[in-house]
């Protein structure tokens, strides 16, 4: 297994500098299910980012479950819960229409983003637009990571890519 994650990791080097959603989706394609998927994007999104380590949490049933780590022991059941709210607030901010009280989304997402930045994580969604709703499929999370944010490219292409 730790061969595979090395060549993995190996693999992430080599696409990072251009990459394209042709190459992702074909670099995922090559992987042997969720896991190695996980790690893959995972390895992908950190290195751009210059984190220490991280997290690939699934959202299934607006549920949290952690798909890969980087670098990390198991993620703890505070941060999965933190996670689960940020990605419930970001759903809700998506959703939010002119009836609704959009203060309160706004306070709800900021609580969710202090909780991570307390940690020193940096919350990154991979979702996608599904019949005028958006879609979270996944939370990335990276550990104190030196880059600012994450190309809004290399988001958008993984996201994509995840999806499928």
């Amino acid at each position: 297994m730790r061969n595979l994650m090395t060549r993995r990791r190996s693999d992430a080097r080599q696409l990072a500098p251009a990459l394209s959603f042709e190459r992702l989706r074909s670099a995922l394609e090559h992987c042997n299910g969720t896991e190695q998927r996980a790690a893959l994007v995972l390895t992908l999104l950190a290195q751009e980012c210059r984190a220490g380590g991280g997290f690939l949490f699934g959202i299934h049933g607006g549920k949290p479950s952690c798909l890969a780590t980087l670098n990390e022991a198991p993620p703890s059941a505070e941060l999965i819960e933190d996670v689960g709210a940020y990605a419930a607030t970001q759903s809700a901010a998506s959703q939010t229409t002119q009836t609704l009280d959009r203060s309160n989304a706004e306070l709800a997402q900021d609580t969710a983003m202090r909780a991570l930045a307390g940690r020193h994580c940096q919350p990154y969604l991979l979702a996608h637009q599904d019949e005028q709703r958006r879609v979270i499929s996944a939370v990335v999370v990276l550990l104190q990571p030196s880059a600012a944010r994450a190309p809004a490219r290399l988001l958008s292409e993984l996201s994509r890519a995840w999806a499928l």
